[in-house]
Parts: structure tokens; C-alpha cells; sequence
């Protein structure tokens, strides 16, 4: 379970990334039950916005933008949340990162 102001990123979710406020409960709902390997990636996001490329199980914020069909941050981390919680999706996606989104 993540730790983090819900206020604070209520704020950037809807001021910054332009959520309602409704998508933007429903993702801190989501958020807040993401696997705690993501805990230094959220942390440094919601203090400027940046965030470094940190590997879950081989995989990069960098690598789910580049591939994965994600919008902004907080969609990415929906996907790095699953490869810290399901190890074989991550060594799927690194076998073919095109094959692996084709499928989900």
C-alpha cells in the first residue's frame, strides 16, 4: 500500500493533468493499493513532476511510455504496477513489448 498526500495529488491530477475530480478519486483509489516497489517513483513524481527510470522487474517508466498505450504518469504506473506485481507479465513484455500489447 502506497503512502502519499491524497490531497496533493488530487491537486495535480485534476489542475495539472486535467481529471475530473471523480477520475481523479477513483485513481488515488487505485493508487493508493499499487504495489509498494512504485513507492519511490510516486514520491518523486508528486514532488516536481520528474521522475528517474527506475526498473520493476526489468521494466522502465521509459520502456511502458515508449510502448504502451499510456496517456500521462499515473496511467504508466498502472502498468508498472502490474509487472511489480506479476513477474511473468514483465518477462513478457520484455520478450516483445509490441506482442505484449497487442494481447492485453
Amino acid at each position: 500500500m502506497l503512502q502519499f498526500d491524497e490531497k496533493k495529488l488530487k491537486e495535480i491530477l485534476m489542475d495539472e493533468l486535467g481529471y475530473t475530480e471523480d477520475r481523479a478519486d477513483r485513481s488515488i483509489h487505485f493508487v493508493r493499493n499499487f504495489n509498494e516497489q512504485l513507492q519511490p517513483i510516486l514520491d518523486e513524481w508528486m514532488k516536481d513532476r520528474t521522475y528517474s527510470d527506475h526498473a520493476i522487474n526489468g521494466v522502465t517508466l521509459e520502456m511502458v511510455f515508449e510502448h504502451c498505450d499510456v496517456r500521462d504518469f499515473i496511467s504508466a504506473l498502472f502498468d508498472m504496477d502490474l509487472f511489480a506485481s506479476h513477474p511473468f507479465m514483465a518477462e513478457k513484455f520484455l520478450e516483445d513489448p509490441v506482442l505484449y500489447n497487442g494481447k492485453r
